[in-house]
C-alpha cells in the first residue's frame, strides 16, 4: 500500500556511488555485542500491527520497521548497525522490505531480530495503543563562552540539538558537523559529552584534526598537559613501535626499501620496507598505513614484522598508491602510520578458527597461523580462501614449515575458472564461498563460545560472507577491513 508521495510507505534508497561503507561503532555496539544481547531476550508476545501504528514509531529512540511482512523493534539494533543508525532511521515506520532485500540479501531477518519481532503487519488492523513514550532530557548546565569547561558540562551535551565530544583534553562542538560526519551520525551520538580521544586517533588522519579545529570550544578543564615527548613514559612496556590507542598519539615513521619489490604472482609483488628507527611490532591481524609521495594512503598487513616489515601487495591498474609502491626502488623512502590493531583480540583459551580470505586478504592471516601452527597450540583451523583462477594463489599454505595438517584444513574456491573444467587439486574447488560451500566444509554443530570467525576481504566481500557466518551461528564474527 502506497502512502503520499513526501512519505512513502514502501522505503528504498538508490545504490550510492562507491556502495556502502561500514560505519565505526562506540564500546559495545559490535554485531557480536548484539547478537548476546538478542540471544538473552525473549520474544514478546505476538500481534496484528496496523500501518498506522507503524508509522507512529519513527523516531531515533523509538524505531519500529517492516521486513518480510512482520514488525520490528529496532530501537535498540540503531546503535549496532553496520551501515549507521542513519540508515534504519530512514526507514522507521515504514515497509522496510525493499531496501532490506537490495543490501541483506544473505541475512535472515528473524534469525537475527527474531527476538525484537512484535508481530505481523497486518493492512486491515487498527491501531488502539499507547502514544510512543519519549524520555524527557536531562536539564543542561549553563555555560558561556569564556567560561570553564568542565565534564559535568560537556556531560550534558549529548543530543542533536547540542552534541559536544572531547578529543585530546579539548572540547569540540560537532552540532552542524553531526550530518555531514563520513562516519555517520550514530558514532557521534555514542560519544557526545563524553571523551572520544581513543576513537578519533584510531579512525582520523591529522588531515581530519586540522579540520576539526574550527569545531573547537577551547580546553577541558582540569586536562593534563599534552605530552611532549616523541614516546610517552607509559610506553615503555609496550611492543616496539606499537601506537596503544590509549596512549596520545606517536608520531609517524619513515621506512626504507631493503630492495627493488618482487614479484609473487601475475598481478602482487613483495615489498620489505625497514624502520629508520627500529624493530617494529604489529599487532596480529594488526595494519600500517602505508603514504606515497603525493600522501594518498591505504593499510596493509604485513605478512612479517620486526627489524624488516614484509608486505604483499596487489597493484591495481590505476590505483593511487599499489603502482607507486611497485615502482620504488632500494634505499626509497616511504612515510607510514604507526601499526594499529584491529577488532581482533587473540585468546590462548579460543579452539577453533574460521578464517575466510578474498585475495591478498589472506596476509592478516599468515602471522596468525604461524600462531596457531605453533608448538603447545591445539586449536583446530579451516581455511576458505577465494581467488579468481589458481593463478592467483599467493602461496601454498600446506607448504609453510608451520601447516599443521592434524588440525588445519584448506579449501580453494576459484570463481573465474571455465566451465567444466576439473580442479587441478583435491583442495580446489570451481565455485564461490557461499553457504553451501560453508555447510560442506566447516565443522557440523552450532558452533561453541571458544571459536572465532575472521573475514578479510574486499566490502563486499565481507559483508556477504560476515553476514552468512553470523546468520549460521558464528557469534565471534569479526570482519578485519
Amino acid at each position: 500500500m502506497a502512502g503520499a508521495p513526501d512519505d512513502p510507505w514502501v522505503v528504498d534508497l538508490p545504490v550510492v556511488r562507491g556502495g556502502r561503507r561500514k560505519v565505526p561503532g562506540g564500546t559495545g555496539c559490535s554485531m557480536m555485542d548484539w547478537n548476546r544481547m538478542a540471544a538473552a531476550k525473549k520474544m514478546p508476545a505476538q500481534r496484528l500491527i496496523s500501518e498506522a501504528e507503524v508509522r507512529k514509531h519513527n523516531k531515533v529512540n523509538d524505531m519500529w520497521m517492516v521486513i518480510h511482512g512482520k514488525v520490528y523493534d529496532v530501537t535498540l539494533f540503531a546503535r549496532h548497525h553496520p551501515g549507521g543508525e542513519g540508515v534504519l532511521l530512514t526507514c522507521a515506520g515504514r515497509d522496510a522490505t525493499v531496501m532490506y532485500n537490495k543490501y541483506h540479501p544473505w541475512v535472515q531477518a528473524e534469525a537475527m531480530m527474531g527476538a525484537f519481532c512484535l508481530g505481523t503487519y497486518s493492512k486491515t488492523a487498527e491501531y488502539d495503543g499507547p502514544p510512543p513514550y519519549v524520555p524527557k532530557p536531562k536539564p543542561k548546565l549553563p555555560w558561556a563562552p569564556g567560561e570553564l569547561l568542565t565534564k559535568e558540562i560537556v556531560a550534558t551535551r549529548k543530543t542533536r540539538e547540542e552534541l559536544w565530544v572531547i578529543i585530546g583534553g579539548k572540547v569540540y562542538d560537532v552540532t552542524q558537523f553531526a550530518a555531514s560526519h563520513p562516519g555517520g551520525v550514530n558514532v557521534l551520538l555514542e560519544y557526545g559529552g563524553k571523551d572520544a580521544t581513543k576513537l578519533f586517533e584510531k579512525y582520523h588522519s591529522r588531515k581530519a584534526a586540522a579540520h576539526a579545529e574550527q569545531f573547537l570550544l577551547g580546553e577541558l578543564a582540569g586536562a593534563a598537559a599534552p605530552v611532549k615527548t616523541s614516546v610517552p613514559p607509559a610506553a615503555a612496556n609496550a611492543p616496539p613501535g606499537y601506537a596503544d590507542p590509549h596512549l596520545p598519539a606517536l608520531p609517524p615513521i619513515e621506512l626504507t626499501v631493503v630492495s627493488a619489490p618482487a614479484a609473487v604472482n601475475h598481478d602482487s609483488f613483495r615489498l620489505s620496507l625497514r624502520p629508520k628507527d627500529g624493530p617494529v611490532a604489529v599487532p596480529l591481524c594488526g595494519h600500517i598505513r602505508l603514504y606515497n609521495s603525493a600522501g594518498d594512503s591505504r593499510r596493509y598487513t604485513p605478512i612479517a614484522d620486526g627489524a624488516v616489515l614484509e608486505f604483499i601487495v596487489k597493484e591495481y591498474t590505476g590505483g593511487q598508491l599499489s603502482p607507486w609502491l611497485r615502482g620504488l626502488k632500494e634505499g626509497s623512502v616511504v612515510r607510514a602510520d604507526r601499526p594499529a590493531a584491529s577488532d581482533f583480540t587473540f585468546n590462548e583459551a579460543d579452539r577453533s578458527y574460521v578464517l575466510v580470505a578474498g585475495g591478498t586478504g589472506i596476509a592478516p592471516f599468515l602471522p596468525l597461523l604461524e600462531r596457531l601452527g605453533a608448538e603447545g597450540c591445539a586449536a583446530v583451523v579451516h581455511v576458505m580462501w577465494g581467488n579468481k583462477t589458481p593463478d592467483d594463489i599467493l602461496l601454498v599454505l600446506e607448504d609453510t614449515p608451520w601447516w599443521r595438517p592434524d588440525r588445519m584444513q584448506v579449501r580453494h574456491h576459484f570463481s573465474a575458472v571455465a566451465a567444466g573444467a576439473a580442479p587441478s587439486h583435491p583442495t580446489h574447488v570451481h565455485t564461490r564461498i557461499d553457504d553451501a560451500a560453508c555447510q560442506s566444509f566447516l565443522p557440523p554443530g552450532p558452533p561453541d563460545d571458544a571459536t572465532v570467525a575472521l573475514v578479510c576481504g574486499p566490502p563486499d566481500f565481507n559483508r556477504a560472507l560476515g553476514g552468512l557466518l553470523v546468520a549460521k551461528g558464528f557469534l565471534r564474527t569479526v570482519l578485519l577491513d
